[in-house]
C-alpha cells in the first residue's frame, strides 16, 4: 500500500520555530480571522483533508491504511511521501463517474487523466487510468 500525503516527521529532539527561521517574527502571533473557526478537537482528523484510511490508534499516534505512521518513519525515515492507493483509486473513480453522469445528459463521455505537475508517477498515472 502507498498513502497520498506528505509527512515531514522531525527526528531531532527539538523543533526549530517556522516562524523565527523564515525571518517572519511577530507576523504569525496577529489574531485569527473571525471565519476561522477553532476546532473541537485539534486532533481531529478533518474528513476531506486526510484519506478515509485515516485514523488514530488507542494512544493517539496517526494510522494511515492499518499502518502506524511511525512504523513508516523508522522504516523509511524522512521527509516521506506517502501515497494510499484505495484513496486515490476511488477518488478517481468517483470523479470518472461525476463527469460520466453529467455528460451522459449531453451524449458525451467522460475520461480522468492525471496531471502529474507537483508528482509525478507511472503508478500513481496507473491507478488514475485504469478502467473504473
Amino acid at each position: 500500500f502507498v498513502f497520498f500525503f506528505f509527512f515531514f516527521f522531525q527526528a531531532e529532539d527539538g523543533i526549530r520555530d517556522a516562524q523565527e527561521s523564515r525571518g517572519l517574527g511577530d507576523v504569525y502571533k496577529r489574531q485569527a480571522p473571525d471565519w476561522l473557526v477553532v476546532p473541537e478537537d485539534a486532533n481531529a482528523l478533518a474528513a476531506g483533508v486526510w484519506p478515509s484510511s485515516a485514523a488514530r490508534d488507542d494512544d493517539g499516534a496517526l494510522v494511515l491504511g492499518g499502518m502506524p505512521v511511525a512504523e513508516i518513519v523508522r522504516e523509511h525515515g524522512t521527509p516521506v511521501l506517502i501515497i494510499d492507493e484505495d484513496e486515490v483509486r476511488a477518488r478517481a473513480r468517483s470523479f470518472h463517474d461525476a463527469f460520466a453522469f453529467a455528460t451522459a445528459a449531453h451524449g458525451g463521455t467522460a475520461r480522468v487523466y492525471y496531471a502529474g505537475k507537483a508528482f509525478l508517477s507511472t503508478a500513481v498515472a496507473r491507478w488514475v487510468t485504469d478502467p473504473c
